[in-house]
């Protein structure tokens, strides 16, 4: 499963790697993975929200903590 769309024929052949040196080839296609800065969703949950309208600048992320509130505002 690839949900992040991440493309690359040197991380398949080193994820197919089935040899004695299987170790050291996960080990180099993790090591590409950060080199390209790739995101691998490993599980994604669904939540509903509800959010006051009279509440602005309220950022959700989908990585790392949920909300940031740093900047929001009540009108």
């Amino acid at each position: 499963m690839n949900y992040g769309g991440y493309e690359s024929n040197e991380f398949d052949i080193l994820l197919k790697d089935t040899s004695d040196n299987r170790l050291k080839s996960l080990k180099e296609a993790e090591e590409l993975l950060i080199d390209d800065a790739a995101i691998v969703p490993i599980i994604q949950t669904g939540s509903s929200k509800l959010i006051n309208p009279n509440l602005k600048d309220i950022n959700l992320h989908s990585v790392g903590s949920r909300y940031d509130y740093r900047e929001m505002k009540k009108e």
